[in-house]
């Protein structure tokens, strides 16, 4: 067999992008332990009362300055932002994100006017997080490896899960529409093609 002289490699879940629309890929589904499940269920009943709610802000790698580099895989929306977008909901809060700064944490739960539980400490083990995401009521963020577990786990139509997706978006969101067919169920909330606002999120967060 020939190899072309410029091969190109790509990840195995960017293969429908590369091949059109027709080649849909659905989620792969996971199944949590029952004592993982068990544990999970343990330690959301210590927080207060349901629904529990998981939220992220932010994913992907920074990019560095005067390169694009990452760019294309960093996403974020305000966590203040986001914390006036859930401020009159009932329920528990649960911070997701990975390494949260500080700050973010604060103006998150300011903005939310209750207090979060910081609980980035299940990104350390993916079948604790697996566990934790399938267990929760609702998660809201950005689309990240916590978004994919939650659409695993999940059966299409009940996922009550809110993905925010940036602008470019990557394909697997496509550029418009409220829901993905690669991720049928997840609700898609789409930042504004407006670069350089502030406000790019009011509309699909208010």
């Amino acid at each position: 067999i020939s190899m072309p002289k410029n091969p190109v490699t790509l990840p195995v879940g960017d293969l429908p992008g590369l091949f059109g629309p027709t080649s849909f890929v659905p989620p792969l589904r996971f199944r949590p332990s029952e004592a993982g499940l068990l544990a999970a269920s343990e330690r959301l009943a210590t927080l207060g009362p349901a629904p529990y709610i998981g939220v992220t802000w932010e994913a992907g790698s920074k990019p560095l300055a005067g390169s694009r580099t990452g760019v294309d895989f960093f996403k974020r929306v305000s966590p203040a932002l986001l914390g006036e977008s859930l401020r009159t909901r009932n329920g528990t809060f649960v911070i997701l994100q990975r390494d949260p700064e500080a700050r973010d944490v604060s103006e998150f739960t300011q903005a939310l006017g209750k207090s979060a539980w910081d609980w980035s400490d299940i990104n350390a083990d993916l079948s604790s997080a697996l566990a934790i995401l399938a267990m929760l009521d609702e998660y809201i963020g950005v689309s990240n490896t916590n978004l994919h577990l939650r659409a695993g786990v999940t059966s299409s139509g009940v996922h009550h899960t809110t993905t925010l997706v940036c602008h470019p978006p990557e394909w697997r969101w496509g550029h418009h529409g409220h829901e993905s067919p690669w991720f049928p169920g997840i609700r898609v909330l789409r930042e504004l093609a407006a670069s350089g606002r502030p406000d790019t999120w009011s509309t699909a967060l208010s």
